[in-house]
């Protein structure tokens, strides 16, 4: 049987189209940073592979993300002593979640929450999750690539890195946070891959994704913005129903037992909506959100892919020049998302728009990066010099990079702490993730307004051709 990826009979590789050669680059690449990292893992007694995962050589809270939020939402006071940001039906699965686990787990406090993490019970709980999380994205890619009717043999390379999706950097440091980023991601695929189906059940229920996607973490609610590009107006506002059932009618399980008589009063959705409004619930968790955004410390952060990061490296302390850069790029992003044309483009320009808010801007958040990913190889057939550019991004970006210094870390830590003044951090994806990004970014920007005003150019001279043309045929119909 020969290889999937073979060539065919007389094929010439340069006669390819690009897309195979971009795939089989990917996992070429792939294949050498993982050999890399065996050797290491190898040499160092699986040290190199804990300084790369982990970036300190050990795991001291390991998904305790998901531990931390089953502890949270089993409290009736998680928005106002534990002040959480997690909306109310991210917490409601998590509450749901806390009722497989020894109670007294749930009831922790302070540094004993750790407990959670060596319980049998929670770690399989935990396995279980991420076991189901990671084969429903490898279903959601895969539906996609059937979607788009390509021809067996690129279905089939897809189908091959839609697994090592699975295995990219991004999603691997969710998986070791166990982050609820997850679950925010699958919802936001099945959204932006769906939502222009043929299929009338399909679409509707990408718009319910799209609110359950926002329900879990809020921020991927700004992949609507992709509704009103395609100027689909009525499914945005049913997505916006969608969005405040999602909020509201999970909120009245976090009620004060005081407001629950308003949602008996007023029956329905309605009536959840204003319980929850009258129960504080919402008003709480703006308030954590606004204290965690704008009271958290800001500081040089590896694990961030924000551009405040490079106000930082300059000046630790320019907080307000950090912040003013942050809204300017925003606004960049969403001029630029205006006039670009390509799918790929708008879905990558949305991500921009959401991980560059330093909140939301945190490495393991890159896996929402895979969207743009397959449509730019699989719905758009990327073909010139400057998609082989973006390509090799994505790559960079998501393929788990070998901490190639591991050997010589002294000397590194000594460079960085002693000459560049920043601490260390082993982890080489999270050390290049933000520059590739922001690199991508101008990139992109820089592309979509040349082919903009190219496109002005052409239109202006068809425009100014066309009357020499219509007089060229007067003349040939009156000869």
């Amino acid at each position: 049987m020969s290889s999937p990826f073979a060539k065919k009979k007389g094929e010439s590789v340069l006669n390819q189209p690009p897309v195979y050669r971009y795939i089989r680059f990917f996992m070429l690449f792939f294949y050498g940073c993982f050999v890399i990292n065996l050797v290491f893992a190898f040499l160092s007694n699986g040290e190199s592979f804990a300084a790369t995962l982990f970036g300190d050589f050990q795991a001291t809270d390991l998904y305790m993300d998901f531990f931390n939020t089953i502890r949270d939402a089993g409290n009736s006071n998680v928005y106002t002593e534990r002040n959480n940001i997690y909306p109310p039906l991210c917490l409601l699965f998590f509450k749901f979640l806390g009722y497989f686990v020894d109670r007294r787990l749930v009831e922790l406090k302070g540094r004993q929450r750790l407990l959670l993490q060596i319980d049998q019970r929670c770690m399989m709980l935990y396995v279980l999750y991420a076991i189901v999380c990671m084969l429903v994205i490898m279903r959601i890619l895969n539906a996609y690539l059937t979607t788009l009717e390509l021809d067996k043999r690129l279905r089939l390379h897809g189908k091959f890195l839609s697994f090592f999706m699975l295995v990219s950097y991004p999603t691997i440091y969710c998986i070791e946070r166990g982050n609820v980023i997850m679950l925010s991601f699958i919802a936001t695929a099945f959204f932006v891959f769906f939502y222009r189906s043929a299929n009338k059940f399909l679409r509707e229920l990408s718009l319910i994704c799209l609110a359950v996607a926002a329900g879990i973490k809020l921020y991927p609610a700004i992949f609507g913005i992709l509704l009103l590009l395609d100027k689909k107006y009525k499914m945005a506002i049913r997505a916006i129903v969608y969005g405040i059932l999602a909020i509201a009618l999970p909120a009245v399980v976090f009620l004060r037992p005081g407001a629950v008589a308003t949602a008996s009063i007023v029956p329905g959705a309605v009536g959840a909506a204003a319980a929850a409004a009258d129960g504080g619930v919402v008003r709480n968790l703006i308030q954590n959100i606004l204290k965690f955004a704008f009271e958290k410390k800001s500081t040089l952060n590896f694990s961030s892919v924000s551009v405040e990061n490079f106000v930082f490296l300059a000046d630790p302390f320019a907080i307000a020049p950090a912040k003013v850069l942050c809204v300017i790029t925003e606004a960049i992003a969403a001029v630029t998302l205006i006039f670009a044309k390509k799918r790929w483009q708008q879905v990558l320009l949305v991500c921009y728009l959401m991980l560059n808010i330093p909140a939301a801007s945190s490495s393991y958040s890159l896996t929402f990066l895979i969207i743009p990913f397959f449509i730019f190889l699989f719905e758009e057939k990327p073909s010139g010099k400057l998609d082989a550019f973006f390509h090799t991004v994505f790559t960079l970006i998501l393929v788990p990079l070998p901490t190639l210094w591991y050997f010589q870390t002294d000397t590194v830590v000594d460079f960085m702490t002693n000459t560049l003044g920043i601490n260390y951090n082993s982890k080489a994806n999270q050390l290049v993730s933000g520059f590739l990004f922001q690199a991508m970014f101008v990139a992109i920007v820089i592309f979509v307004f040349i082919c903009f005003a190219q496109s002005k150019k052409a239109a202006k001279q068809k425009k100014a051709t066309a009357p020499l043309e219509e007089s060229e045929q007067y003349e040939l119909a009156a000869s």
